[in-house]
């Protein structure tokens, strides 16, 4: 009992008329203010004062920041915010999306393709690869045996988005993709040919070009065209029964126009004189193929090209028409191989 009384004593005891007046700020806690110099005193800045090693200083009550918010509190808030609004409320609806340009997106899809040969099988279900060749000379080979004709004629090249079989046509939307993001277009054409008959000596010569046209308006084209034979000069005085032409070209973006259309040709010939039956040949289906590909318009490309062709293939000539007149710019014969890079 000795030490009950003790603390008794000991024990701070605080007026009951301050502890009615410190009500209100215990339960409220430091967010209320008061200037009553017995309820938490503050100096002259505001701060809380508190003696050091004091057993008289005032209870620091701190309230957890939860406690801040009642009723009463969030309906003031929401009564105000709703005097800023009237009702009823009006709402303005989007009834269409913002068209978005995939215009780039598409034509960069439409370019790179790989044109090929359209399959063809016997009625036996064999896949047809040999497929007849036009000839220079009159003859109906070409058309199996129905009208002669005679000259060059388009290799039916399918694939991809074409707007026409056997071509390549320069679109609105290609030609600005080209500028936009300046890039162009590499074609990479590629022709392999036999003679039907393999076991003769009569030298077959084969042409494989590359045309444009405008349905709008006619412009000079170069017109590459690539020459080479079975026998003789071209294969170092031996013989190749599959003569095979390929040759890389890179289309000038500057001399582009809508709807310039391009297509590659090819005919057989007889190099030694002598009747059209002996330049009667084939093209393979599966080794004949136009890559076309999209790549950066860099003109360093063509400083050492020939027109637009950049490559072609060892055993081949190469013309291209000049001022209207075609001239051979490179030499495939074994004694005179020249001027441009090759594809091996």
């Amino acid at each position: 009992m000795v030490n009950d009384d003790i603390n008794l004593q000991n024990m701070q005891l605080f007026d009951p008329g301050v502890l009615v007046q410190a009500a209100p700020y215990i339960n409220n806690g430091l967010t209320y203010v008061s200037n009553n110099t017995n309820i938490h005193p503050r100096d002259a800045a505001g701060n809380i004062v508190l003696q050091e090693n004091s057993e008289t200083n005032p209870l620091l009550i701190i309230e957890p920041v939860t406690t801040k918010f009642s009723n009463r509190s969030v309906l003031r808030v929401v009564n105000t915010a709703f005097q800023y609004f009237t009702f009823p409320v009006s709402v303005n609806e989007i009834t269409e999306l913002p068209e978005i340009d995939t215009d780039l997106n598409v034509a960069a899809d439409t370019i790179t393709n790989r044109l090929v040969i359209p399959y063809q099988e016997f009625p036996e279900g064999v896949p047809e690869i040999l497929r007849r060749m036009a000839t220079s000379g009159s003859t109906n080979w070409f058309t199996n045996g129905n009208e002669s004709l005679s000259g060059f004629a388009r290799l039916p090249f399918t694939g991809g988005t074409q707007l026409e079989p056997g071509t390549f046509i320069i679109t609105p939307d290609i030609l600005n993709f080209l500028r936009l993001q300046n890039k162009t277009i590499k074609f990479s054409i590629q022709v392999q040919t036999r003679p039907l008959n393999v076991d003769n000596n009569n030298n077959v010569g084969y042409n494989v070009r590359l045309v444009r046209t405008n349905p709008t308006q006619y412009r000079e084209f170069e017109r590459p065209r690539l020459y080479t034979e079975t026998f003789g000069e071209y294969n170092n005085g031996g013989s190749d029964p599959y003569p095979l032409l390929s040759m890389q070209y890179i289309l000038n973006v500057d001399d582009l126009f809508d709807f310039d259309k391009f297509a590659v040709e090819a005919v057989s010939q007889i190099s030694s004189g002598g009747s059209s039956i002996l330049e009667l040949s084939w093209y393979l289906s599966d080794t004949t193929v136009w890559d076309i590909e999209l790549i950066d318009n860099d003109p360093n490309l063509l400083i050492n090209a020939s027109g637009g062709v950049i490559a072609v293939s060892e055993k081949t000539d190469l013309f291209l028409t000049i001022g209207g007149e075609e001239r051979r710019v490179k030499n495939g014969r074994s004694s005179a191989r020249n001027d441009i890079s090759l594809i091996e």
